[in-house]
């Protein structure tokens, strides 16, 4: 399964007043992709068509992809940069998992920021010091700066990739990778991270069914199964 950890780094926070500097994406357990403004023709100085498209063909090439924030500010973003330039828009079928959403909702930390989590956790990777001046002179043109503004999306993404496994057993919606295993047949897989290393876990008793919960020793995350017999209730008094 390709997991597409991404970041984008932008002039403005808002996508009508700025543009799209430079995007990278970190495949999970591989290489890092980097999509810089001046890899591209541009038109004029606030062209940032090619970045954007780049991004986008590379993202429709995942299985899935995780980000910071991501659903309320990188895609969006780039989707507004792309449709401003008359481009099509990124697919909207790819699974997205938002972290910032996970550490939010099941974790209780004084700040939500990436910065935080990478303190927290004591992630190898950590945040660059990046002043406001050096994205005006990347776009500008300036090399020194726009390798500044890359080394600083790309130790995002770095971070983006340890939090995700760290955070994995807590991810709700998350795909069920074990689709994409080449299991045998019966054999039970981890639907976070594709296992087969799974640990009966006691049972789930619904009204109707009993269920095996199972646990992963890779990761950690829960799973359940149907086992075969149903839960017999007592028929209901005329």
């Amino acid at each position: 399964m390709k997991i597409a950890h991404l970041d984008l780094e932008c002039s403005n926070l808002s996508a009508d007043w700025g543009i799209v500097i430079c995007a990278c994406i970190k495949w999970d357990g591989g290489k890092i992709d980097t999509f810089r403004l001046s890899d591209y023709k541009q038109k004029d100085i606030m062209d940032d068509s090619g970045v954007c498209v780049a991004m986008r063909d590379a993202l429709n090439e995942a299985d899935m992809w995780t980000g910071w924030y991501s659903a309320r500010f990188d895609i969006p973003y780039l989707q507004a940069r792309l449709l401003y330039h008359g481009k099509e828009p990124i697919s909207s079928k790819v699974p997205h998992v938002d972290l910032w959403r996970t550490s939010r909702y099941q974790l209780k930390l004084s700040s939500n920021r990436l910065a935080n989590i990478q303190r927290f956790f004591k992630l190898s990777a950590s945040k660059t010091a990046i002043d406001q001046g050096v994205w005006i002179r990347a776009i500008a043109g300036n090399k020194r700066c726009m390798k500044q503004v890359v080394d600083h999306c790309k130790e995002d993404v770095k971070m983006l990739e340890e939090a995700y496994h760290k955070l994995l057993p807590l991810i709700k919606g998350h795909p069920n990778i074990g689709l994409f295993e080449q299991n045998p047949e019966g054999v039970i897989a981890c639907p976070k991270c594709g296992s087969s290393r799974m640990q009966r876990n006691g049972h789930l008793v619904t009204q109707t069914r009993r269920y095996q919960r199972w646990r992963c020793r890779d990761c950690g995350s829960s799973a359940s199964s149907r086992l075969a017999e149903k839960v017999e209730n007592p028929p209901l008094k005329p």
